[in-house]
Parts: C-alpha cells; structure tokens; sequence
C-alpha cells in the first residue's frame, strides 16, 4: 500500500495526501524546496524535504501500514459485551450495542478523512451490535409473555387440583353413604369401623401431595347437632391441604343422619378454603 504523504511549502497550509513520487517530482520542479516539511504517518513529526529528499535512498515505508483507527478495539469489545450481556442485563446490553455503533463510525469517518494514516474498521463489532439490537426486543417479548404465561399455567394447575380433590371429597361421600345403607343395623362402633375401611378401600391419592392418601381414614363421629352445627363440625374436622375428612352422625330419635365431608382447597371455593358437603343418611 502506498504511504500518504503531506507536505507544506511556502507558507502555505499542508497540502495532501500525496504519493512519494508526487513528492519528488514537486521537488524537482521546485514546488518544495529544502525546507519544506514532510510528513507521513510513520514519522514521528515533521521533517525538511531536504532531509529525505537528498538521501541517497527514500525513506522506507511502515512495514504495518495505516495504524488502526480510534473507535476500532472498542467497537468490537462494545459489540462482544452487548451480546454477551444481553441474558443478564438488558439496559447494559442495549448501552453497549449503541456505544458500538457510534465507535464503528467513528473509526469509519477516520479513516475515510485520513486513508493513508488509519485503515478501515473491522465490521465484526457491527454485526455483533446488530444482533444484539434484534435479540433484545425478542428477549424483552418474551420475557413479557413469560410473566403472563407463567402464572397463567400455574393458577390452571391449582385449579386442577383443587378440583381433584372435590371430586375425591364426593366420591368418599358417595362411598360412606353406601356403607351406612350396607352397616345401618348394627352397633355404632361396627357402623364406624365399616365406613373406615370402606374409605381404605377407595382408590385416590392426594392431588397435592402423591404420597398421600386422598381420605383420612378416621370418620369423626357427632351427635345433637343440628344442620349448621353439623357443618361447623364437618368443617372443623378439615386437616392437610387436599386431604378429604369426614364426619357423621347417625339417625337417632332426636337427630337427623348426616354424613359430611370437608377438604381445604388451595384457592377459595365460595369465599372459605374449606369446601363442605353434606348428605343426609335418613
């Protein structure tokens, strides 16, 4: 590559960028005298045209050729950093993306001005940014869509589970009522002790805890209780999240047979985390 030169003769501002053999032949015609100055971008200042032009040899050219230009390294280090940030930071990543662009051309526009002293800017800082700029609205979308999907799924999920457990809850209810029609003529602890095992006997597990049973096996039993007593009763009888128990109270000449269930759901059913139900057993 030939090397730019810059000359300034007679007072006047400098002149260039030139060839060495422009420089030479205005030297010869007179255009530079001796004491001109000289100067090219692997000298270290100004120098008289005499100095180099009645040498025995032309100065050498810089074996590197035009230095990289200002802007260069931190455009590709900007562009390297945007895309590597962009997963952990966003303003950080965008920051760096711009700042790579304006380094880009920066070193752009200086080496166009002055091509014989800086040479044009790699182009890998660039695409890194531009890549970087097209990634993080993509990232940002999703990030957007992840927060509404997310809980979205999960609430969905909770649901379904809660909705297993009732559906639990029914069935036990549906079974003790069976067993009381099947056990209704013998003694009070016998009637207890069937509808227990007949609970064993129920397939299910807890839809919030698969290690555990759908039923507590323990049938709670109340007597003298009236309708909403019967319910305050079958209510406080609820225990792990998801787990159906089971209270009831057998006919009597002063009570009505009831048999009720309560499960706790994780989101309210009707206001309360307890959700009842009550059949009657007359």
């Amino acid at each position: 590559m030939d090397v730019a030169w810059y000359y300034s003769a007679g007072g006047q501002d400098r002149t260039g960028p030139v060839s060495w053999a422009e420089i030479e032949a205005a030297y010869r015609s007179g255009v530079i005298g001796p004491q001109s100055l000289l100067w090219a971008s692997h000298l270290a200042g100004w120098v008289p045209a005499g100095t180099l032009l009645d040498a025995p040899t032309p100065p050498p050219p810089p074996a590197s050729g035009p230095a990289e230009a200002p802007g260069s390294r931190a455009a590709f280090h900007c562009g390297l950093w945007a895309l590597l940030s962009m997963c952990l930071c966003f303003p950080v990543a965008l920051a760096l993306a711009i700042a790579a662009i304006v380094q880009n051309q920066k070193a752009s526009r200086m080496a166009r001005e002055n091509p014989g002293t800086y040479r044009k800017p790699g182009n890998g800082g660039l695409v890194m940014a531009i890549i970087a700029l097209c990634v993080l609205p993509l990232l940002a979308l999703l990030g957007i869509v992840s927060a509404i999907a997310i809980p979205a799924f999960l609430g969905q999920r909770e649901r379904a589970r809660d909705k297993a457990a009732i559906a639990n809850l029914d069935s036990g209810l549906y079974a003790l009522a069976g067993d009381f029609d099947r056990l209704k003529d013998r003694a009070p602890q016998e009637i207890k002790a069937g509808l227990e095992a007949g609970l064993r006997a129920q397939p299910g597990r807890n839809p919030w805890n698969e290690a555990a049973p759908a039923f507590s096996y323990e049938v709670e039993v109340v007597t003298g209780t009236d309708g909403q007593g019967f319910r305050d009763a079958t209510r406080a009888a609820g225990g792990a999240l998801g787990q159906c128990a089971y209270v009831v109270q057998f006919p009597g000449e002063h009570q009505p047979g009831m048999v009720g269930g309560v499960v706790r759901t994780k989101n309210p059913v009707g206001g309360s985390p307890w959700f009842v139900k009550v059949r009657s057993l007359d």
